[in-house]
């Protein structure tokens, strides 16, 4: 049991990318907060699929409750899983956000479908929120809940709030590593006035 464990903690750090080089900052926008659709209509993200069989497995989305705020506001980001058809024991999530429009403030698990975390750093000085945790038994199903990050306005501007590609990753119960695919990532536009 203790080498499973690290064994899963060793697979998530390596996940989380350790070591890896910082991303691109978000670019800013006027568009007024809005997470990217499919053609339903229903919240859709960056379709994660299994590098070996192309078979899809998960979606990942973002929603927020309040598109334009004033500086001192407060801001809840929810980042969902859907569309689980395999088990999923892990997740890894990073969140890019403007740093001189927004803080992040916490990230929160409780009610989480993965509330065994292995990552929880807010990185305000790069604009990053880096997230990854588990479940004690595969997550399967449609809008499991992920996190919940809580932002606050610092001055007036726009940010976009969206998932980091490279650091996007999913570990299925059967350790099968997925890979996401960096076509249509969701993204949240958030107007400070």
């Amino acid at each position: 049991m203790k080498k499973q464990f690290v064994a899963v903690l060793a697979l998530s750090m390596l996940l989380a990318g350790c070591g890896q080089s910082q991303p691109q900052r978000p670019q800013t926008s006027g568009t007024p907060a809005t997470s990217t659709t499919n053609e339903t209509g229903k919240d859709a993200g960056p379709k994660v699929k299994n590098s070996d069989t192309g078979k899809f497995h998960a979606v990942f989305s973002l929603s927020n409750d309040k598109p334009t705020v004033r500086a001192g506001e407060e801001i809840e980001v929810v980042l969902r899983v859907s569309n689980l058809e395999k088990p999923v024991s892990t997740v890894t999530a990073y969140l890019m956000f403007n740093k001189d429009v927004l803080n992040a403030e916490s990230v929160d698990f409780s009610d989480s479908a993965f509330p065994v975390v292995f990552r929880n750093k807010v990185d305000n000085e790069s604009g990053m929120v880096e997230m990854s945790s588990s479940s004690r038994t595969g997550v399967t199903g449609d809008q499991s809940y992920f996190a919940k990050v809580k932002f606050k306005a610092k001055q007036a501007g726009t940010s976009d709030i969206l998932f980091n590609a490279e650091k996007l990753a999913v570990l299925l119960e059967d350790n099968t590593d997925v890979k996401p695919e960096t076509t249509d990532l969701p993204k949240l536009s958030v107007t400070v006035q």
